[in-house]
C-alpha cells in the first residue's frame, strides 16, 4: 500500500526516481522515499504558492462565520438579576454591600464582585436593548479567539493552523459562551497567555508589556472572580521560568507585587480575596451547572479531545519539548476543568496554543498554500450556513414572565418559596417588593449557601420533611420549576390539595398558595389554571 502511495505520486507529479536519488521504481529505500516526498512537496508549493490575499480572506472568512455562530439568544439564566444590580448602581451611585432583594437574607452581607461588568451589561441594555447584549458578546467572544490566533501566528505558524486554532477554541469552549462576567475574565485571561508567550519568545523585549497589567488587574477584580486565576498563572510561569533556569523579565517582581496590591482596589478590600477561596471551598458541594465536571456527550467531545491530545503530546515528547513555564500553566487549568467546567474556556485557551506549536502541526507551514486554497469554499460555506443559524432574542427558558404576571395582576400573598433557578428573573421582575426566598446568588450573600443546602436536603428527605420546611419560613405560596415527567406524579404528595391549590401552570414553572378553606381539589393535571 505504502508503494503503491509513493508510486501514484511519482506518476501524477513526474517524479523521476534516478534524478532523485533512487534505485528503482520499487525501491523500498528511506532515501528513496524521502526524495519522492520532497519532490511532492516542492511541486505542491510551486501550485499552491503563498498568498496574502488568499490568507486574508481565509481569516476575514474563518472570523465572519465566528461572528455568527455567536448571535444566539441570552441564555444566561443569572443576566436578570446581574441587569437589575446595575440598573440600581447606575440610579444610586452607591455600592451594594447588603442583600437588597430577598427575604430570607435581607440585609446580610453581600460580596457583589460583578459590579463593574453589571453597570457596563445595563448601560449596553439602555443603549440598544436585547441586541446590543447580543452584539457585545459577540464581540467579547471575537476578542477571545483573537489571543489564540495572534500568539500562534507570532509563534511562526503558517495563518491557516492560526485560523484552525481560533476554531477549534470556539468550538471546543463553546458550551461556555454565556452573557457573564466570565467572558471578561477569560478575555483578560488571554491576554494574559498572550503576553507570557511574547515574553518566552523574549523577556527582554516584553518589559515594558507588563506596565500595563497592574491596571488590567484593578479591571478584573471588579468585574469578576477570576482575577484569582491570573495572579496564579504569574506564579506558575515566574516559577516555570525558575524551573528552566530562564531569566525573568526586568522588574518582574515589582510588577507582581504591583498587581497583587491593585487586587486589593475593590470595594471590599481583602474579603474579596476570602469570598474567592470560600466560593472555591463551597464549590465543591454546589448543585450548580456550571460548577460540576464537564459531561460526557456530544457538547462536549471537543474539550475532551482537547485534553486527550495534550496528554497524549506530553507522553510523547516526555517534556523535553516544552518549558516548565507552559507546562506548570496548563495542567493547572486542566485540573480545574476536569473538576468544574466553568474552567473550560480557560484551559483551552492555554492548550491550544500549545498544541499549535508540537512537531505534528509543523507540516502546515510547508503547504500552507494548499490547506489554503481547501479551506476557502469550505469557510465561505459554513459561514453562510452560520448565518442562516442566526436568532436573537431571549431563550424562553431564562424567563417566568407568565408567572410572574399572574402573581402580579392576581395579587398572590406571600410569603414565597422559590426555587434558586426561578430567583434572577424574580428580581429583575420585583426589584425586592415582594422579595425572593433564594436565587444564584448562593456564597456571595452570607446564609444563602447553608439555605440552599437546607432546601435541597427538604426535597430529598420527603414530602414531611418538605412541608416542615416550607412551615419553618412561613411560606404561603410558592413558586417551583415545571418538574421532570418522571417526578411529576411526586406533585401531590409534596403539595396535597387539602392544603395547597395550585394556581397557575406553565412549561416553566408552577405556583402554589396554601388552601386555607381546607376544599379538596381534583388531580393537579385536571384543568390547570392558564393566565
Amino acid at each position: 500500500m505504502i508503494r503503491w502511495y509513493f508510486t501514484s505520486g511519482i506518476i501524477l507529479f513526474g517524479v523521476n526516481p534516478q534524478r532523485n536519488g533512487g534505485s528503482s521504481l520499487f525501491s523500498g529505500s528511506k532515501k528513496y522515499h524521502l526524495a519522492v516526498m520532497n519532490t511532492l512537496e516542492s511541486r505542491l508549493q510551486r501550485w499552491f504558492p503563498e498568498n496574502s490575499t488568499r490568507n486574508r480572506l481565509m481569516v476575514v472568512l474563518a472570523f465572519v462565520g465566528l461572528f455568527f455562530l455567536t448571535l444566539t439568544p441570552v441564555r444566561s439564566n443569572d443576566i436578570w438579576w446581574h441587569l437589575e444590580t446595575g440598573r440600581r448602581l447606575w440610579s444610586t451611585h452607591h455600592f451594594l454591600k447588603q442583600d437588597p432583594y430577598s427575604w430570607t437574607m435581607r440585609g446580610a452581607s453581600w460580596i457583589n464582585g460583578e459590579w463593574l461588568f453589571q453597570i457596563g451589561l445595563y448601560a449596553v441594555y439602555v443603549a440598544g436593548g436585547w441586541v446590543c447584549v447580543i452584539l457585545a458578546k459577540s464581540f467579547c467572544i471575537l476578542t477571545i479567539l483573537a489571543c489564540p490566533w495572534l500568539t500562534v501566528r507570532r509563534s511562526g505558524a503558517s495563518p491557516w493552523l492560526a485560523t484552525a486554532a481560533a476554531i477549534w477554541v470556539f468550538y471546543a469552549a463553546r458550551p461556555g459562551w454565556t452573557e457573564r462576567a466570565d467572558l471578561l475574565s477569560v478575555m483578560a485571561f488571554g491576554f494574559l497567555l498572550m503576553s507570557l508567550a511574547e515574553a518566552d519568545r523574549d523577556a527582554a523585549d516584553s518589559s515594558r508589556r507588563w506596565l500595563v497589567w497592574p491596571l488590567v488587574f484593578v479591571i478584573w477584580v471588579n468585574t469578576h472572580g477570576g482575577f484569582a486565576l491570573g495572579l496564579a498563572s504569574l506564579f506558575l510561569w515566574a516559577a516555570g521560568r525558575r524551573m528552566d533556569h530562564h531569566p525573568l523579565p526586568p522588574r518582574f517582581g515589582w510588577i507582581l507585587a504591583a498587581c497583587i496590591i491593585a487586587t486589593l482596589l475593590n470595594p471590599y478590600g481583602p474579603d474579596m480575596h476570602l469570598f474567592i477561596g470560600r466560593v472555591s471551598w463551597l464549590a465543591q458541594r454546589s448543585p450548580a451547572t456550571e460548577w460540576t465536571h464537564p459531561p460526557w456527550n456530544k457538547m462536549w467531545w471537543m474539550f475532551w479531545l482537547t485534553l486527550a491530545l495534550c496528554g497524549l503530546e506530553l507522553l510523547a515528547s516526555h517534556g523535553k519539548r516544552w518549558r516548565w513555564a507552559v507546562i506548570l500553566i496548563l495542567v493547572a487549568t486542566a485540573f480545574g476543568t476536569v473538576r468544574h467546567r466553568r474552567y473550560v474556556p480557560f484551559f483551552v485557551l492555554s492548550a491550544v496554543p500549545f498544541l499549535a506549536a508540537s512537531p505534528v502541526a509543523g507540516f502546515t507551514k510547508r503547504w500552507n498554500g494548499l490547506l489554503t486554497v481547501f479551506s476557502l469554499p469550505v469557510l465561505f460555506l459554513w459561514s453562510v450556513q452560520g448565518a442562516r443559524g442566526i436568532e436573537g432574542g431571549i431563550s424562553s427558558m431564562i424567563t417566568t414572565r407568565g408567572a410572574m404576571d399572574y402573581i402580579e395582576q392576581r395579587h398572590v400573598a406571600g410569603p414565597f418559596y422559590n426555587d434558586w433557578e426561578l430567583g434572577s428573573y424574580w428580581i429583575w421582575r420585583f426589584k425586592g417588593e415582594p422579595g425572593d426566598f433564594l436565587d444564584g446568588r448562593s456564597g456571595a450573600v452570607e446564609g444563602f449557601t447553608a439555605l440552599r443546602e437546607a432546601a435541597m436536603r427538604a426535597k430529598l428527605g420527603g414530602p414531611r420533611v418538605w412541608q416542615s420546611f416550607l412551615q419553618r419560613y412561613g411560606v404561603r405560596s410558592a413558586l417551583i420549576c415545571m418538574p421532570e415527567p418522571s417526578a411529576a406524579s411526586l406533585m401531590p404528595y409534596y403539595f396535597p390539595p387539602e392544603k395547597w391549590k395550585l394556581l397557575y401552570s406553565d412549561e416553566q414553572a408552577l405556583l402554589f398558595t396554601r388552601n386555607y378553606s381546607r376544599k379538596r381539589l381534583g388531580p393537579l393535571t385536571q384543568g390547570l389554571p392558564r393566565s
